[in-house]
């Protein structure tokens, strides 16, 4: 997988999903708001750590083939490692 971007505050990676620049696992907590508002969707992806992650994404815009590739390797690795 090659990383485009790495971005290290959470509110810029809150804004870039709601305008539909990607994805990103970040904690349920840190949008609460977005979700709540309709910015984003929480995607829950079963068998992550404990600590309560999930993936947000933008709402009614199509996954592009990177994020589908992105979700298919997290859902694998999940899987593998329980």
């Amino acid at each position: 997988m090659q990383v485009a971007m790495h971005l290290g505050n959470i509110e810029v990676i809150k804004r870039f999903v709601a305008i539909g620049l990607g994805l990103a696992i970040v904690p349920r907590v840190a949008v609460t708001d977005e979700v709540r508002a309709g910015q984003v969707v929480a995607v829950s992806i079963h068998g992550l750590p404990v600590r309560e992650i999930g993936l947000v994404e933008r709402i009614g815009k199509r996954r592009s083939a990177a994020a589908i590739a992105f979700l298919q390797l997290l859902r694998a690795y999940v899987t593998r490692h329980p």
